[in-house]
């Protein structure tokens, strides 16, 4: 028992020590930054992801003021996972469980940095995932009425943190389906629905971004075999390359002894499925079915634990694991440069203040507008301080700063621009592995809070290069009104795109020039726009382009088929 617990306290003492240790080395990654931007405006809801990531991040970041501040409370998040693994397994072979644990790549490595120690919402979706198996193992026992309201509580938390957590549950419910005969089960769902009632008001007071943007926005694309392809194979590796083809194969085989295994069964195996459908739609991120790592170290340790062969395989799989795992930590934490491959560009990630300095140097120091890139602008604003934005374009997407307007507070001041594309004349900066043109803009104007309504419907069938008259209106989004004459020599003209999937086939403008008096005047002005050339499934979007710069997202997509 002594040695249990030396063991125990020493594994937790290296595994958060060394995880600290390396978020004091290494830079932050744009999406770090990014929700370090969130926690400076705290709300009930962000365009991309519901609110606490960004209050783990803001209550961290108070105490420290660096990134191991951004990062404290996630590596906490992420020991706390292991200990809460350890209470629900109740591993006999301390040194078995904490074996499978070192293998697992994405505690350790992750998806490009540090794994544990990245200010990401999958840790802390993962430790609340981990507290509601505990609460309900203990619901299924004996439903408590504090047992009731503690499940509820973490159940809420579970879904402010990650909108993943709805197949937690969902698969969880839908496991034992008995539930729904308890009448505490229902009080659960009610306290649930009673926390969560912030963050939904906050959606229907801002027109269901989230779920726009995960349900529809996400999925433009037409099929491909590479998505599907994609999610099974990285499916293999996302875990770790050896430990996660046993874990997957283990759950596959694993038989239920009682309610509580088979739920833990159901998310695993049904969150595979899911996402497998998901693939059919458009494409899936490896880390979406991180919620399955619980489950799968769950069964798959009850079953190692039971067979010699599975326990030999395991520690061979660790002694492998740990020395690739040791090596990538070392690489990143140290900042070796590799000349290999695509080396150069996750060498100099890790370091972006150097490229935020030499910015900010090039343009003394003037606010920063980043084409279609959120998280450069966020990256920039925290190690220089310099207040930046992303100026959204058709090929890019909305984000946070849409939401906030941000780029409203700049109107008629000087303005680095950062484009994403080559142009001509230009210097150009250096950001992780890139050179990416800049210039200044003098009394810079935009209109992406300028919404377009067009009167055509789809799906619209139409001939090959066709013209379509439409009737379009004009209003402003936010409480920040534009000023669309203020700068002469760039004015604000409407443009049209047809996009197949995420490429734009064909553009072009119309004769219509944007006036302030044109904006909220509900009147209808009518264009004429030509259809593309070839057959097949197009969406149409209208943009304002304000001066040279491209269109903005300024409607919503209408489906146009071209027969």
């Amino acid at each position: 028992m002594l040695r249990e617990k030396r063991l125990r306290i020493l594994f937790y003492t290296v595994w958060f020590s060394t995880l600290a240790v390396q978020c004091s080395l290494v830079g932050l990654s744009g999406d770090e930054a990014y929700y370090w931007r969130y926690s400076r405006e705290l709300a009930w809801g962000y365009f991309d992801h519901p609110p606490l990531t960004a209050l783990f991040v803001k209550a961290g970041y108070y105490c420290l003021g660096n990134e191991l501040g951004v990062r404290i409370f996630f590596i906490a998040l992420c020991t706390g996972l292991i200990l809460g693994l350890e209470k629900l397994i109740r591993p006999a072979d301390l040194k078995l469980f904490y074996a499978i644990i070192l293998s697992i790549a994405f505690l350790q490595v992750g998806m490009v940095w540090g794994g544990g120690m990245m200010a990401i919402p999958d840790f802390p979706l993962l430790f609340f995932e981990a507290i509601f198996f505990l609460l309900y193992r203990r619901y299924l026992e004996a439903p408590e009425w504090r047992v009731s309201v503690l499940l509820a509580v973490t159940i809420s938390l579970m879904m402010l943190t990650k909108y993943h957590g709805i197949l937690v549950i969902g698969f969880t419910v839908l496991s034992n389906l008995k539930l729904l005969a308890r009448p505490s089960f229902w009080v659960v769902a009610g306290v649930s629905l009673l926390c969560l009632t912030p963050h939904m008001l906050w959606q229907v007071n801002h027109d269901f971004p989230s779920l726009r943007y995960h349900l529809f926005d996400r999925s433009v694309n037409p099929y491909s075999f590479s998505y599907t392809a994609g999610y099974l194979g990285a499916q293999l590796f996302i875990l770790g390359p050896l430990i996660g083809i046993l874990l997957i194969y283990l759950a596959s085989v694993f038989k239920p002894a009682n309610d509580f295994e088979r739920g833990l069964k159901f998310v695993a195996i049904g969150t595979y499925v899911f996402f497998l459908l998901m693939s059919f739609k458009g494409p899936v991120e490896a880390n979406w079915t991180i919620i399955t790592l619980i489950p799968l170290v769950f069964m798959g340790y009850r079953q190692i634990d039971g067979s010699k062969r599975l326990k030999s395989i395991t520690m061979y799989s660790f002694a492998a694991s740990i020395l690739l795992i040791v090596a990538a930590r070392l690489v990143i934490s140290l900042h070796l440069n590799l000349p290999v491959g695509r080396a150069a560009k996750l060498n100099e990630s890790v370091v972006p203040w150097i490229w935020c300095a030499n910015l900010r140097t090039q343009t003394e120091g003037l606010p920063a507008a980043f084409i279609n890139s959120y998280q450069r602008a966020a990256l920039y604003e925290f190690y220089e301080g310099v207040p930046s934005f992303s100026l959204n374009n058709f090929w890019g997407r909305k984000n946070q700063y849409t939401i906030w307007d941000t780029e409203a507070g700049f109107q008629g001041q000087d303005v680095a621009l950062v484009s994403n594309w080559e142009m001509a004349g230009l210097d150009t900066i250096r950001i992780a592995g890139e050179y990416l043109p800049y210039t200044t803009i003098r009394n810079f104007r935009s209109s992406s809070n300028l919404v377009i309504r067009s009167d055509l419907e789809g799906p619209v069938h139409t001939d090959p290069s066709a013209e379509l008259i439409t009737q379009l209106g004009l209003h402003e989004t936010t409480r920040h009104t534009r000023d669309y004459e203020a700068n002469p020599e760039f004015p604000t003209t409407i443009s049209y795109a047809f996009f197949r999937g995420t490429t734009s086939i064909e553009m072009g403008g119309v004769s219509l020039t944007v006036k302030n008096g044109m904006v909220g005047d509900k009147k209808s002005y009518p264009v004429t726009i030509v259809a593309p050339a070839e057959p097949g499934r197009y969406f149409l979007y209208f943009g304002a382009s304000t001066g040279w710069l491209p269109p903005g997202i300024n409607s919503s997509p209408v489906e146009v088929i071209v027969q």
